[in-house]
């Protein structure tokens, strides 16, 4: 039990596919003092019956109507103890070592208020698409994009929430991006780690609904006082580059979706 307690939360809804393999990966962490959190919108998929089979190694299963992701993670923050906390949903799993190293990270950086590192992605096969490098000069980008912080490698401090507040449920897509520059504004830093701390699957919330997250992003923008016309424009580019890579990878042209990512998202990084 040496070190911090790290509270792990996953939120989750109708995920039988996939949560076993992110409770999984909590689990087996080298890190050992976890306190993991399961938040259930009552799924009726069989996801019950999954978080069942390892509930004696589950600090907390919350299991109730919530009003989206952003809703399931702020209970799950109210519920923490720990002194750092992680959020991995349950289409995401972790690298084996993620949390120790987060803790180290954490613990060498008193002046920043988070950590974060890269994130990698595979499609729904499990098969490696490509690796989004974390921008560790992300202060330049965030007052009017969401720059490459991927949360699912995010460890944050318990008392940048309580300080800082939860997140936002008026956001379905893009409540990370609100809360990170929340923060920045109040003048707390992340620190990036160059390492892989997470899987995630393509297809989730903020992949599938783009249009949605592009606009969420400029709404947020704005209410941070960035330029309306300059947000609105940026909206409709995002737009039309996410458009025309969908189409790419809809007829199979792998090799030149990912060189549309490449251009148009340096932090990108391929095998």
């Amino acid at each position: 039990m040496n070190g911090p307690k790290v509270s792990i939360i996953t939120a989750c809804y109708n995920n039988a596919r996939t949560i076993e393999k992110t409770i999984f990966s909590v689990l087996n962490q080298t890190y050992v003092n976890i306190e993991y959190i399961i938040v259930d919108a009552n799924s009726n998929d069989g996801t019950y019956e999954i978080i069942q089979r390892y509930k004696d190694r589950i600090a907390q299963w919350i299991r109730e109507p919530d009003t989206g992701i952003a809703d399931a993670w702020n209970k799950g923050i109210e519920a923490a103890t720990g002194s750092i906390i992680g959020l991995i949903n349950a289409d995401d799993c972790y690298t084996q070592e993620a949390v120790e190293l987060a803790v180290h990270a954490i613990l060498s950086h008193t002046d920043h208020g988070f950590v974060f590192s890269d994130l990698k992605i595979v499609d729904q096969n499990g098969h490696y698409q490509y690796t989004l490098i974390g921008n560790s000069d992300y202060d330049n980008i965030i007052s009017f994009d969401m720059p490459s912080i991927p949360h699912p490698t995010v460890f944050v401090k318990r008392e940048v929430y309580t300080e800082c507040g939860l997140f936002n449920t008026d956001y379905r897509s893009a409540m990370d991006y609100e809360f990170l520059l929340r923060i920045y504004k109040l003048g707390i830093k992340g620190y990036y780690c160059r390492h892989v701390w997470a899987i995630m699957m393509l297809g989730g919330e903020s992949d599938s609904n783009y249009r949605h997250s592009h606009r969420e992003v400029a709404k947020i923008s704005i209410q941070y006082g960035y330029d309306q016309k300059k947000a609105i424009c940026r909206y409709y580019r995002k737009l039309g580059t996410s458009l025309v890579r969908r189409v790419i990878e809809k007829v199979g042209l792998v090799i030149i979706s990912r060189f549309v990512r490449k251009i148009f998202r340096k932090q990108y990084e391929y095998k």
